[in-house]
């Protein structure tokens, strides 16, 4: 999609000197009337040609410099569904903009293909006018909308200038939800009553003793291993384990292997199941996290689960998170966060060969799904 923003760029440049070539014509043939038959019109005509371009300079310069830019429309709406928006632009300033000419860009953040559709307004001082469009696309993801290429010319298309308008606004196209036959095995290990203890890290459980130690000064006395003590002849302490929650993530893999990215169809499948999935144990009354990297952010992102309303809420921060080709694993973000302490069960959501998965199982189940 790179290739349709250099074309819409060049379309405007190509404008603007086709339309400095007219003029040039144009100065060119009154001035050899002029020379010829001596016709004042024609002198005349030059004059105003040669002046005009200094009058556009200064107009297109002073101008635009109270722009104020607002969305309208968005929310979200099913695949390939009509999502009306609107763009709606004001002029503050006392100077009219003769001419403003853009492309307004629809990037889906899931699939990474773009949209794009050139518009022009004029804004008279004080002036108002808005820019009516639709998103319809065929995959789910976050559509951000953004003002690219924003140039402000004259009405004759002699002199522009760029600028830059940096405000941008959201629209979702939501996966489609089913509801997901997991295999009861897959949920055997889960257990809400259940606790896990930690065999490499000490904590403040005291039902679980990680260790022994020696008495040291400010630890409680209820703490001390009286049995031990007596035998050690010398004052001896439980040192208490850290509980891990048998609880359960869905991890998202969308770091994809830089060698064979994923192509949009595949990218909006796998959100399909993951937000299945994701619905299917909202249904089963089982509480869960979502776990997710965002490559936009550089930070591994989580939403706890318990309710269907949990995961509308979440799903429109999980579709803005672009995915990444940097080479590193999605279970190596997770790891790296520090999140793993907190649960037991992974479901591993997927559409590519898996990787680093052994480093995973260190830390509890894993149950990988992988969508077609």
């Amino acid at each position: 999609m790179d290739m349709m923003r250099r074309k819409e760029k060049k379309s405007f440049r190509e404008s603007t000197w086709m339309n400095r070539t007219i003029w040039a014509l144009w100065v060119f043939a009154f001035g050899v009337l002029y020379m010829i038959h001596g016709n004042d019109a024609a002198a005349a005509a030059v004059l105003m040609a040669l002046i005009y371009p200094a009058v556009a300079f200064l107009s297109v310069n002073l101008s635009g410099r109270r722009l104020k830019v607002e969305f309208g429309g968005g929310g979200s709406a099913e695949k390939s569904r009509d999502i009306p928006m609107e763009i709606r632009l004001k002029n503050e300033s006392r100077i009219p903009v003769s001419r403003l000419r853009f492309r307004i860009q629809m990037e889906n953040r899931i699939t990474g293909e773009e949209q794009s559709i050139s518009a022009a307004v004029s804004l008279g001082s004080g002036g108002e006018a808005a820019e009516r469009f639709t998103i319809c696309d065929p995959y789910c993801g976050c559509e951000r909308i953004r003002i690219r290429d924003a140039e402000i010319c004259d009405g004759a298309g002699l002199v522009a200038r760029h600028i830059r308008l940096e405000e941008y606004t959201d629209a979702v196209v939501l996966p489609s939800i089913e509801t997901i036959g997991i295999p009861e095995h897959f949920l055997d290990s889960y257990d809400m009553e259940s606790y896990h203890y930690s065999s490499r890290r000490p904590g403040e459980d005291p039902g679980e003793v990680f260790g022994i130690r020696e008495y040291q000064s400010g630890d409680s006395l209820r703490a001390v291993h009286w049995k031990l003590s007596a035998k050690m002849n010398d004052l001896m302490v439980k040192i208490p384990s850290f509980p891990i929650e048998n609880s359960l993530i869905l991890l998202l893999d969308n770091e994809e292997d830089p060698e064979s990215a994923l192509p949009p169809e595949s990218r909006s499948a796998l959100m399909d199941l993951y937000a299945s999935l994701s619905g299917t144990l909202a249904e089963k009354r089982i509480r869960h996290t979502l776990g997710w990297y965002d490559a936009g952010e550089g930070v591994f992102e989580t939403r706890e689960i318990a309710r269907i309303e949990d995961l509308w809420e979440a799903l429109p921060h999980v579709l803005s998170a672009p995915f990444s080709g940097d080479g590193i694993s999605t279970v190596f973000r997770f790891l790296e966060s520090g999140d793993r302490r907190k649960f037991s069960n992974h479901f591993f959501v997927t559409a590519q060969a898996e990787r680093d998965i052994g480093k995973l199982e260190r830390y509890g189940a894993v149950k990988i799904f992988r969508s077609r």
